[in-house]
């Protein structure tokens, strides 16, 4: 299944990189089994970068009918999941919305 996922970050030990000028905040879609999975497989890919989740504000399941020209203009959040349709892992994007409300 494909996730995508509205999350803020933060630095573990070590960290030698800090975020500037703005919210340490990332978006991204990603393969998991669950959604129980996805913080999981989130901080196997962060760590590397000495990162780690703070908090997962929004973890939706990748619709491709919830996902078109008119929700999607820029095709930002389409890519993000064709990548990761195509090549696994978790892809990191920015799709220039906020997470979806409660009722999404």
């Amino acid at each position: 299944m494909i996730w995508l996922v509205w999350l803020r970050f933060a630095p573990l030990p070590g960290c030698k990189v800090t975020p500037e000028g703005g919210e340490p905040v990332l978006e991204c879609a990603l393969s998991a089994a669950t959604a129980g999975e996805v913080r999981e497989t989130l901080d196997r890919a962060l760590r590397s970068h000495r990162y780690r989740v703070a908090e997962i504000e929004a973890c939706v399941q990748f619709d491709p009918r919830a996902w078109h020209a008119g929700t999607d203009p820029d095709g930002r959040v389409r890519a993000a999941a064709a990548a990761v349709s195509s090549h696994g892992g978790v892809h990191f994007a920015s799709f220039g919305r906020g997470p979806p409300g409660p009722s999404a």
